[in-house]
């Protein structure tokens, strides 16, 4: 099973591209007008909103700022929406998330 299709497979109901999709309706964008203005294309929005691609993090401070949301938030759906897929589908034990929040708060982690 590859990536996407494991991303594919977590809930849809509290997803990342969930929340895209009802933002964008929220502020009467097509998808046309959202990639336009992200620089991608239409047909990547439309699978990142029905999971099946990822939408890349690298691109939540444009997103915050089309939608005129606040960035923390943002990253914070963003961020629990893929940590949950990584878990319930790579079957990552939930014991990593204790290990990888110590690590996080070690000083030398970068």
């Amino acid at each position: 099973m590859s990536y996407s299709d494991k991303y594919n497979s977590v809930p849809e109901q509290n997803s990342f591209g969930r929340f895209i999709k009802e933002q964008r309706s929220l502020k009467m964008m097509t998808q046309n007008d959202l990639a336009s203005m992200l620089g991608l294309n239409r047909t990547l929005i439309a699978k990142i909103e029905i999971n099946r691609v990822p939408f890349n993090y690298k691109r939540l401070d444009k997103l915050a700022e089309i939608f005129g949301a606040d960035l923390t938030e943002v990253k914070l759906k963003f961020y629990s929406w893929h940590f949950t897929s990584l878990i319930k589908e790579g079957g990552c034990p939930l014991k990593a998330l204790d290990l990888a929040k110590a690590n996080f708060k070690k000083p030398d982690l970068k």
